[in-house]
């Protein structure tokens, strides 16, 4: 399960070197006996940004926050923690990250989106919920980016995500974990994928974007907890069909708005 960090990669965030305050370019490691690319820039407060690809897929990491309080909605393979980023160029960026554990380590759930946005470097505020209480304050970290992105460009460049999307301008719509009728006026109902009856469950992070009348169009999958070959991402786009969420003149997203959630598979 891509939520499932391998050991030496927890062993890198933890280690003294992701310590050490953002030089002027990401740190770059590579592991071909895993197909593994990895740029990293640590920080002395104990935060760590990690872009990593493997086997053509692409991951944002962040490491080092303090554990979530209370008791929070969980995904399949853990919880969520509501982020907010702020960038350099006064774009912010709020909605829920996959999380592991105790919270201490969470996924972007748009890792492409987000891992490019990086690469303009300068001031990053990251401001992280401290409880699972939507009303409970959030904790703000002043994180600086590298000044430079060769190194984390060509981690993107091995998972073909360096290029410039449409998306990446668009203005983001994260469907809260757990979101019913006030949401969803008719629920994806995806099948599940023969070729993964025996892992049981999986999940799927997708976009689209809104019609404005409930519609949603041009969906793709942003990730996956499992291998592409199991077909979760396939099976969660063709359910997006016939879905439909609540039209803009009832509360739901303008036209245009780019619509972030998770489809869950569950076998019973």
């Amino acid at each position: 399960m891509r939520l499932v960090v391998s050991a030496s990669i927890v062993a890198l965030l933890a280690s003294p070197a992701g310590a050490q305050e953002a030089g002027d370019d990401w740190d770059l490691i590579v592991d071909e006996s895993q197909n593994m690319m990895l740029a990293v820039v640590g920080y002395s407060s104990g935060q760590t940004l990690a872009v990593r690809c493997r086997d053509d897929d692409l991951e944002l990491l962040l490491s080092g926050l303090p554990p979530l309080e209370g008791e929070t909605p969980q995904t399949l393979e853990g919880g969520t923690r509501r982020i907010e980023a702020a960038y350099s160029d006064g774009r912010v960026e709020a909605g829920y990250w996959l999380s592991s554990g105790d919270g201490s380590l969470v996924f972007s759930p748009v890792p492409r989106l987000d891992a490019r946005r990086l690469r303009q470097g300068g001031p990053l505020q990251v401001s992280v919920a401290v409880d699972a209480d939507p009303a409970a304050p959030l904790r703000r970290y002043a994180l600086d980016l590298p000044a430079r992105s060769a190194n984390l460009d060509q981690v993107l460049a091995a998972c073909d995500a360096g290029s410039p999307d449409a998306r990446d301008e668009m203005v983001r719509w994260s469907i809260p974990p757990g979101a019913g009728v006030d949401f969803w006026r008719r629920h994806p109902a995806p099948r599940y994928p023969e070729a993964a009856v025996h892992l049981g469950s999986g999940f799927v992070v997708f976009s689209c974007v809104a019609a404005g009348d409930g519609r949603l169009t041009d969906c793709r999958t942003e990730r996956e907890s499992h291998h592409r070959r199991f077909r979760f991402g396939e099976e969660a786009l063709k359910s997006l069909r016939d879905a439909r969420i609540a039209p803009a003149a009832e509360g739901g997203p303008p036209a245009g708005r780019l619509i972030i959630a998770t489809i869950r598979f569950q076998i019973a």
